[in-house]
């Protein structure tokens, strides 16, 4: 609904014509929209949906064109993704900076171009999507699941630039990131980009392997001390490196105390969802109701998470339309429908999914909870209670879903 669009009851008509069997029917219905004097200028609800413009994406979005990324129409495509991600509300970008990098070593030296990482992040700028930078993993496990973790460092081989995935007590790992962390800093500083960059290390660090997560956390930091550090979590024994802690959802509930204390020493909490959990809790699955996608916000607003992350944006299949799983060879995991996208290629175009609409649909509940929040805190706290009773446990009645919702409406109205 337009900002400007004058509070009231709007009337209209709906006209259905079809056949049934054999037979020809048509319908009308009349129906009114009533628009309440509630504006939402700009979300504050972190929000990232993990995207790639690889060569399988730009494929299907170009009919076959388009497939090197960073070249060509590369750049077209991506104005497309910043434009869709801002119609539904998306702020966070992850952003692949050292693939962005154009890297150069003379001896032991290294030298930075940054411009094709300032195209990427202007894009943005340009579309209005940019709220926070959310920079890419520099590291990763070395092997399976219960490796350890490495950092990715470029080397030359015939005049070509490589990566490898080494342990951060390597020599050469070391004299990398000791040349490009402060280089980057320093160019975002110049950009005015600095206090909105946050900075991934390695994904989903668990018990096994946490000791090696925290050795490159910490000296990342040793670097840069005020770099902000942002991961998906599997443990606590980070020697408390992060920043921005997003657990899994049910970790979030399991371990609620831990982040409880983490957010009241000033750290952020997140949580996100991907193939995990399942079962009764919120997820954004194609096989499950709508509203349990759009509930993920309102437990975002009920146990204090102030941003959301979800690794699939676009990472289509060959056939997504009609195989919408998969699976993850090295985790042996079967993705459930949808975990992997919740957009779609089409005719030169993303398009939406309805669970993308639940979900903006959900980050408008949360902006309004927060609303009401500052009005009427205990009203907007019992509400939300009363749809999220537990991290697991929600009224998924519709119509009393949407009872809350209009009195929330009506309260912020008054």
């Amino acid at each position: 609904i337009p900002a400007d669009a004058p509070p009231g009851d709007y009337i209209g008509m709906l006209s259905i014509k079809g056949k049934i069997g054999s037979q020809n029917f048509s319908m009308k219905r009349r129906f009114t929209v009533r628009v309440y004097n509630v504006t939402i200028n700009k979300t504050s609800l972190w929000v990232t949906n993990w995207f790639s413009l690889g060569k399988n994406q730009l494929k299907q979005l170009s009919g076959g064109k388009d497939s090197v990324e960073f070249s060509g129409n590369y750049w077209k495509w991506l104005h497309v993704v910043a434009k869709k991600m801002k119609e539904y509300d998306q702020n966070v970008i992850m952003t692949p900076v050292l693939s962005l990098t154009g890297i150069t070593l003379n001896k032991d030296k290294f030298s930075f171009d940054f411009s094709k990482f300032d195209k990427f992040v202007q894009t943005f700028i340009e579309e209005g999507t940019l709220g926070r930078i959310e920079g890419g993993h520099i590291g990763g496990r070395m092997g399976n699941w219960y490796a350890q973790f490495g950092v990715n460092t470029p080397y030359f081989k015939n005049d070509s630039l490589k990566f490898k995935n080494i342990a951060i007590t390597d020599a050469e790992a070391q004299n990398f990131f000791r040349q490009f962390i402060p280089a980057l800093i320093a160019h975002l500083k110049e950009r005015g980009w600095d206090k909105i960059y946050m900075r991934h290390v390695c994904d989903e660090p668990e018990p096994g392997n946490e000791k090696t997560y925290a050795d490159i956390a910490s000296y990342i930091k040793s670097i840069s001390p005020d770099i902000k550090l942002i991961d998906a979590v599997h443990s606590h024994g980070v020697n408390n490196t992060v920043d921005v802690w997003v657990p899994q959802l049910d970790f979030y509930d399991s371990n609620y105390n831990f982040y409880t204390e983490r957010k009241n020493a000033g750290k952020e909490i997140w949580f996100y969802t991907c193939l995990a959990p399942a079962g009764d809790y919120a997820n954004r699955f194609i096989e499950l109701p709508l509203i349990k996608t759009r509930i993920l916000h309102w437990i975002n607003f009920r146990f204090g998470a102030t941003g959301y992350l979800h690794w699939g944006w676009d990472f289509w299949s060959d056939n997504c339309l009609e195989e919408t799983s998969g699976i993850i060879p090295e985790a042996g995991n079967i993705m459930p429908g949808g975990d992997a996208f919740i957009t779609y290629p089409g005719n030169g175009k993303i398009l939406s999914s309805i669970r993308l609409e639940a979900m903006r649909d959900g980050i408008v509940d949360y902006e309004l909870l927060k609303m009401l929040e500052e009005e009427k805190p205990a009203i907007a706290r019992e509400i939300c209670r009363q749809v999220v009773y537990e991290f697991a446990k929600y009224d998924t009645d519709i119509k009393s879903f949407r009872a809350k919702r209009k009195f929330i409406l009506q309260q912020l109205a008054n």
